[in-house]
């Protein structure tokens, strides 16, 4: 009976280290459950930021555009009103030619 006794408090006493190892195991993994939670909060923020950039280089692109379209508009204007000027500047010249 002593040595049945002896041998069941032996499992009892393994049994209880077993489950203060696992214990210890299950605490370390809600850990590094925490850790990775908390990497990935980052990543997650880290992206949201990156999101908010390329919205705002995409917004700043569309405007550089809308800016290069009204100036190449300008310039055309430009342009037509210098050939519009020379004509002038070539008529009044061959009346003044006819005129002498």
């Amino acid at each position: 009976v002593a040595a049945e006794r002896d041998t069941a408090l032996e499992q009892q006493r393994r049994a209880e280290g077993e489950t203060a190892r696992l214990a210890s195991a299950v605490e370390a993994a809600e850990v590094e459950r925490d850790r990775a939670v908390a990497d990935c909060d980052k990543a997650h923020q880290g992206l949201a930021r990156l999101e908010e950039e390329n919205q705002s280089l995409a917004d700043g692109c569309r405007a550089a555009v809308a800016d290069l379209s009204a100036a190449k508009a300008a310039q055309a204007e430009v342009e037509e009103a210098s050939v519009r000027a020379h004509e002038a500047a070539n008529s009044a010249e061959a009346r003044l030619v006819e005129a002498v």
